[in-house]
């Protein structure tokens, strides 16, 4: 069960005590996002990270209809994907969007994630596959 921690126009951030996950839900929202709008929400998330410690996120992007420009994957790669390394999240489960080009912005954006090999990272269809995904056992490297 999700409990709802934050929700503005543009995401709703959430957290399943059972699964130790937080879920941050973007919306279409009712005006234009701006760059300062992602960044806030952004910042909810890592505020919300640091007090619930969860050991995955889901990142539900299917409305998400926003591309992040090459200036802004780079803040966020810089100053969000380090929080998550040492938040000690171990999976980040993408729901893609429905628009290709932002799709394509957001796996740009999450290449660090990817190429840290700290975060196991990986895009799905639906919150059904996302759950499967999350609940499988971790193999042992």
């Amino acid at each position: 069960m999700l409990q709802e921690l934050f929700n503005s126009d543009f995401c709703t951030i959430s957290f399943n005590k059972s699964q130790q996950n937080i879920h941050i839900a973007w919306q279409t929202p009712p005006v234009v996002m701006e760059n300062q709008d992602f960044k806030d929400s952004i910042t909810q998330l890592i505020f919300v990270i640091d007090a619930y410690k969860p050991i995955s996120l889901v990142i539900n992007a299917q409305q998400f209809n926003f591309t992040i420009e090459p200036e802004l994957q780079e803040w966020y790669q810089q100053n969000i994907i380090p929080k998550y390394i040492e938040a000690n999240i171990k999976k980040i489960g993408i729901i893609k969007p429905q628009d290709f080009v932002t799709g394509l912005s957001m796996e740009q954006m999450f290449k660090a994630v990817a190429s840290s090999g700290k975060i196991n990272l990986s895009f799905f269809n639906d919150i059904d596959a996302v759950n499967d995904w999350l609940n499988k056992q971790e193999i042992a490297a």
